[in-house]
C-alpha cells in the first residue's frame, strides 16, 4: 500500500464530493434489492420511485448509466457540463467523469473503500496524480438513505408534483430532508418518464442546482472482465490522503 496522509477534507475534491458524485448508490441500491419485507408497505410516492430505481439498477448484473450533469450557480453565475458513467454490481460502484480533455475524476467502492482518483491525461502516464480514500464520504449517506424505502420515509417528505411536470408518462418527485442538519441538500428532485429514472436533481441552501440527466442505462450477464472497474491498489510509492 501506499504511504497514508490524514487530512479533513482535501480542498480538490470538497466541491467535486458535494455537486457531482452520487458515492454510495450502488450500496443503497442493493440494500433496497435484497426482496421484500414481511410487513406490507402502501404503495406511497416513496415506494413508487424506489421501484423505479430497482428497475435501473439490477442486482445480478452490471448496470451502467451514462449521464450528462449540469452545474448551475446563480449567485456565482456559473454553469458548467459535464458528462460520465457510473456502473454497479451488487455492493461494488464505479463512476468516471470527465471535466474537460484533460482532467478525469473516478469514484471506486470496492466493498469496503471508496478510491476518488484524479488522472491528467496530459501526463505521460496511466496512474492517478491524487487518491484520496474514504470508507464513508457525506454523499454516501444522502444516497444511502435516498435509495431505501424504510430510510425514504423517515428522512423525506416526499410529494409527487403531478400538477408541475408529472402526467401519465411520468411524473416528477419532491424531497425535502426532515433534517436539514443531515445533509448537504435542501431539496432533491427526481424525474421518471415510463417508469424510467430520467434525472436527478441535488439543489443546496443556496440554490446551487446539480442536474444528472440519464442518456442511457443497460445492464449486462456479470463477467470477470467487468471486475477491472471495481478494483484499485495504490503503489507503494503512491501518497494516499484519508478522510
Amino acid at each position: 500500500m501506499g504511504q497514508t496522509i490524514n487530512v479533513f477534507f482535501p480542498t480538490l475534491f470538497l466541491s467535486w464530493l458535494i455537486f457531482t458524485s452520487p458515492l454510495g448508490l450502488c450500496h443503497s441500491m442493493n440494500q433496497s434489492n435484497k426482496g421484500p419485507s414481511n410487513t406490507p408497505i402502501k404503495n406511497t410516492p416513496a415506494l413508487s420511485l424506489l421501484n423505479i430505481i430497482k428497475k435501473t439498477v439490477r442486482a445480478n448484473e452490471m448496470c451502467v448509466v451514462e449521464f450528462q450533469k449540469t452545474y448551475k450557480s446563480e449567485l456565482m453565475g456559473v454553469e458548467k457540463k459535464t458528462s460520465g458513467e457510473m456502473r454497479f454490481f451488487q455492493q461494488k460502484f464505479y463512476l468516471s467523469q470527465k471535466e474537460d480533455d484533460s482532467i478525469q475524476h473516478d469514484v471506486i467502492f470496492d466493498g469496503k473503500n471508496f478510491w476518488l482518483l484524479e488522472y491528467d491525461k496530459t501526463k505521460q502516464t496511466t496512474r492517478p496524480q491524487q487518491i484520496t480514500r474514504s470508507r464513508n464520504p457525506p454523499v454516501a449517506q444522502l444516497f444511502k438513505k435516498l435509495f431505501q424505502t424504510d430510510a425514504i420515509k423517515k428522512s423525506f417528505k416526499i410529494k409527487n408534483l403531478v400538477s408541475e411536470g408529472g402526467s401519465e408518462d411520468g411524473n416528477k418527485y419532491l424531497l425535502e430532508p426532515i433534517n436539514l442538519k443531515d445533509f448537504a441538500f435542501k431539496k432533491i428532485i427526481m424525474v421518471t418518464t415510463k417508469d424510467q429514472l430520467e434525472s436527478i436533481e441535488l439543489i443546496d441552501d443556496v440554490n446551487n442546482v446539480s442536474q444528472f440527466k440519464v442518456t442511457s442505462n443497460q445492464c449486462y450477464p456479470w463477467k470477470k472482465a467487468f471486475q477491472k472497474f471495481f478494483h484499485f491498489s495504490p503503489l507503494k510509492s503512491e501518497t494516499i490522503n484519508e478522510i
